[in-house]
């Protein structure tokens, strides 16, 4: 006989931890979304779901199984279906990571960080730790916005740091050409950012932020891209 015990889920509880997994994925995925990353708000709204979903299932089946212990023979793992979201989510963050051909410049990393912090809270939710996953909510924000301002004020109070946007029509040849030019001068890209503009989807602005070595001058770089066939508008501009 054993005093193992789990109790079965009601409507309120499943119909609260779904609705709060939704709009704990909205909000982690509205931060994104504004800051125009690849994953927004349906992305991290449905893994938060499917994640509390999948804790969901593991109480129910722990209940189902705590009926079957009477006999002694068997046995109730929980960590298994947790253990499967986590490892599973890691190819949903994987394709949300972009990397030039000569690896200069790599994005989308705190996308798919964020794609798995969400995946650990939708677990939480599901289970039930409502207190954990406010805090976990709160902090995740925090990380993701006020974090990233801060970067930026310490990135843009080096002197040799500078950034870059660039309008074009031709992405894929602007940004290959760009990406020689900045590797051929040894200029080090600290952050990447692409956005359409609203009123005419073939334009698109790619913003670099760059660590210049004392070699170069900035002026003469913003000169040589301006004469680039394919470069619409050159200016130096804040990250967003």
């Amino acid at each position: 006989m054993t005093d193992f015990y789990i109790e079965a889920l009601s409507w309120h509880a499943i119909i609260l931890r779904m609705i709060l997994s939704l709009i704990s994925g909205m909000l982690i995925g509205l931060e994104r979304k504004y800051t125009n990353h690849p994953a927004g708000m349906k992305t991290h709204a449905i893994v938060c779901i499917g994640s509390a979903l999948a804790s969901l299932i593991t109480i129910e089946m722990g209940f189902t199984a705590s009926n079957l212990l009477l006999t002694g023979d068997t046995k109730v793992d929980m960590s298994r279906i947790a253990a499967g979201v986590l490892t599973g989510i890691g190819f949903v963050g994987a394709g949300a990571i972009i990397k030039s051909k000569d690896g200069i410049v790599v994005t989308g990393l705190t996308t798919a960080a964020t794609l798995w912090v969400t995946a650990c809270l939708g677990l939480a939710i599901g289970m039930g730790f409502l207190k954990m996953s406010l805090v976990a909510l709160l902090t995740i924000l925090i990380a993701n916005v006020l974090l990233r301002y801060l970067e930026i004020k310490l990135r843009l109070s080096t002197r040799y740091t500078k950034c870059i946007l660039v309008a074009t029509k031709e992405k894929a040849e602007t940004v290959g050409y760009l990406d020689e030019l900045l590797s051929r001068n040894r200029i080090t890209v600290e952050d990447f950012e692409l956005k359409f503009d609203e009123k005419d989807d073939e334009i698109c602005y790619l913003r670099y932020t760059v660590k210049l070595n004392r070699s170069v001058k900035f002026d003469l770089l913003l000169r040589e891209i301006a004469i680039y066939e394919h470069a619409l508008q050159v200016a130096e501009t804040t990250p967003l």
